[in-house]
């Protein structure tokens, strides 16, 4: 028997996902502007971001449902051990693939590393999903396809060397080398790992189901732990200097405009991780996994329109073919 109330479920978090991917993009082209004013670096924008969500969250939480519940997002406090061993889980996987992700940018070209963490992290999701959490989360032909066809259009936009060659947007081609290619496809299986244990923990009605705000706390916490221990790391041994990694040193802002921009991208992100996190409620792993990829559509679109970036035809098409395809999945 067809559950009637499904699919308005199902619509509200295809809808929810994709406009955390836009939300993700915007946030994303506030700190890339930040980034090319040349002082923040990304373990400046990650801790700042980490500190100023887990503020926001707290706060949001305190207004909509009381002190007690804010103190137990604050204090990480989740009821079932089980769950918070799942929570604990997500949390580390999700900040390692930070780790990971950024790393894979000193040793390949975006286009590549983002190329190959995205087609990891697309088809990992759909396995695990599948192997973790059953017939339920099984995807039909049609989803797939455009699923794919998703794909298609991020590679028409990252148009990375690897693949394209001579034909791609002239920009810095370095080759592919083993260690870069072990960083994106590890960062893509975390990324996978982290997008199902998100499902697990926000599915309506689950046995584990956990507050997506509780959830973005343990992440913010962790997160910073991580990345702060790696900085200081860096900067006591030296490593961070001798290897040129500038991403691992932390700058503060260095004016207002830097401030304003970190600001901006900081509540773009707490408002994206709650709107994905509510989406994934009522929809299945694979499914957000392919709307998900509509942020490189919206990554695009923006730094043609709001920070004029060079553009050709072929990320153009692209663009068209991920949206089209987004549509497909999220209708299908």
């Amino acid at each position: 028997m067809i559950d009637v109330d499904a699919r308005p479920r199902c619509a509200t978090g295809s809808v929810l996902i994709l406009s955390g991917a836009f939300v993700f993009a915007s946030a994303n082209a506030a700190v890339t502007a930040s980034f090319r004013r040349g002082f923040v670096t990304i373990v400046t924008a990650y801790l700042i971001r980490c500190v100023a969500v887990y503020a926001a969250n707290i706060a949001l939480v305190a207004l909509r449902d009381g002190g007690r519940n804010a103190a137990n997002v604050a204090l990480l406090r989740i009821e079932r051990p089980d769950s918070a061993q799942k929570s604990l889980a997500r949390a580390i996987s999700g900040s390692l693939m930070g780790v990971f992700l950024n790393w894979s940018f000193v040793l390949l070209t975006f286009a590549d590393s983002f190329t190959i963490f995205k087609g990891v992290d697309t088809i990992a999701t759909v396995v695990f999903a599948r192997l973790s959490l059953g017939t339920a989360e099984r995807l039909t032909a049609r989803e797939l396809l455009c699923g794919a066809s998703t794909f298609l259009g991020i590679l028409m936009i990252a148009q990375p060397p690897m693949l394209f060659g001579a034909l791609a947007t002239p920009r810095d081609v370095r080759p592919v080398t083993a260690n870069g290619l072990a960083l994106a496809v590890v960062a893509g299986a975390l990324s996978a790992g982290n997008s199902v244990l998100t499902r697990v923990l926000t599915r309506a009605g689950g046995p584990h189901e956990v507050a997506p705000a509780m959830l973005l706390s343990h992440l913010l916490v962790v997160g910073f732990c991580l990345f702060a221990s790696l900085s200081l790391a860096g900067e006591a041994s030296g490593v961070a200097e001798a290897a040129g990694w500038e991403w691992l040193r932390f700058r503060p802002p260095s004016d207002a405009t830097d401030a304003a921009l970190l600001a901006t991208y900081s509540a773009g992100v707490l408002a994206a991780q709650l709107l994905m996190a509510e989406g994934y409620q009522t929809t299945r792993a694979g499914i957000g996994a392919f709307l998900a990829l509509t942020e490189l559509g919206f990554v695009f679109a923006l730094d043609a329109l709001v920070l004029r970036e060079p553009t050709s035809w072929l990320a153009a098409a692209g663009t068209a073919v991920v949206f089209a395809g987004a549509t497909g999945v999220a209708t299908g």
